[in-house]
């Protein structure tokens, strides 16, 4: 039976338009492959992507969570409190998912992130995730992709799960235990096709308000220009304290020998309500808030500092302007914070967000990583 001649206009309309973004994507350059130097800043764009889970019926909504890398605690080091369809938000921990999944920016794309591919090029390193909660979902992130990777052969887990963990008004909370909350530890894999004994070690370092690079090279024996560090200052601090903790990292990677691959993640905005206008944190206008603000002016946030002082200096990932508009990813009320006055405006539904940021990472290190092995990318 033959569509009416209006309907087909409107078939022919939007196939068009599909067929012209494939072919715009398929010609867009990878990111950081066009770069020649590790510290060249590459600002990821926005997602080319509207998602709208309305109009997806039951049966293509499971079609995407059946490629999700994990969903729903299925991965051994998930917290209850990232989990949105944990916690009964499956529209959102859905959005967040095609949202994770959609790696074409404005003016470049990235290739996936490829579990045995990345395996492959840092087995036998440790891969460090220093810094506070927002870069624990980045491992977190990293581990259960790894941990889903056909092949992947856990060696070894010292996450060190606390008996008691702080729910915070999370819904459906997990509050002690696997899937509660860890402040650091690490797990190895093995390939099980690698002829080598050579692990991936992947590990979360407890960092708040400055990254002490000494104790971290020391806690975890880490080698020069081999092992990485990925690090980030953390969201626990006002403007005028992060300006000067932003310089003495400049400072440490600039005069300091021996250092293992240093990379900074620029920080993750937060969507409060706030009189900046820039998301972070202010007790005041963010109680009884009653959802998440979509949009945020990254220009007057705790990255500002960064991208001024460590851009083009460091090697650095960025999370702006790619973060600015998607407030509506954060879990949300599905965390209540202190007496039930706060949404949770600053971590992301997982999966989300953290997995662009290690496809982000894979990408960084194809393009670069015999370079920052060479110990020599410094102004």
């Amino acid at each position: 039976r033959m569509l009416p001649i209006g309907s087909r206009t409107i078939c022919y309309i939007i196939a068009t338009l599909i067929a012209k973004i494939i072919a715009q994507n398929e010609s867009k350059p990878l990111c950081y492959q066009k770069e020649s130097s590790p510290l060249d800043f590459v600002a990821i764009e926005p997602l080319d992507v509207k998602i709208d889970i309305d109009a997806l019926s039951d049966e293509e909504q499971q079609s995407i969570i059946d490629k999700a890398p994990y969903w729903n605690l299925s991965c051994p080091w998930e917290w209850s409190k990232y989990s949105c369809v944990h916690q009964w938000q499956k529209s959102k921990a859905i959005s967040a998912l095609l949202y994770s999944q959609s790696l074409s920016h404005g003016s470049c794309k990235m290739s996936p992130f490829d579990g045995k591919s990345f395996y492959e090029m840092l087995k036998g390193r440790k891969v460090i995730f220093a810094g506070d909660s927002l870069s624990r979902q980045m491992m977190i992130s990293l581990s259960c992709s790894l941990y889903k990777t056909e092949g992947m052969e856990l060696v070894s887990d010292t996450i060190q799960w606390r008996n008691e963990w702080p729910c915070h008004g999370t819904k459906n909370c997990i509050s002690g235990g696997i899937h509660s909350g860890f402040g650091k530890g690490c797990v190895q894999f093995h390939h099980s096709e690698d002829a080598s004994k050579e692990k991936l070690e992947v590990c979360s370092h407890s960092s708040e308000k400055g990254i002490g690079i000494t104790s971290i090279i020391k806690s975890h024996s880490l080698k020069s220009n081999f092992d990485i560090v990925i690090s980030n200052l953390g969201i626990h601090m006002e403007k005028s304290i992060q300006k000067s903790k932003v310089k003495m990292y400049l400072d440490s990677y600039r005069n300091m020998e021996g250092l293992p691959i240093m990379i900074y993640r620029e920080s993750s905005p937060q969507h409060f309500k706030s009189q900046s206008g820039g998301g972070d944190f202010d007790p005041v206008f963010a109680a009884g808030l009653t959802s998440c603000s979509k949009h945020i002016d990254f220009s007057n946030n705790l990255s500002a500092p960064e991208r001024m002082y460590l851009a083009g200096k460091v090697p650095m990932l960025s999370v702006n302007p790619m973060a600015a508009d998607i407030g509506s990813l954060h879990v949300g009320d599905g965390v209540t914070g202190k007496e039930n006055q706060y949404k949770d405006c600053t971590h992301w539904c997982m999966p989300g967000l953290p997995e662009i940021w290690n496809a982000q990472l894979f990408n960084y290190l194809v393009a670069h990583l015999d370079k920052l092995e060479e110990g020599t990318v410094k102004l």
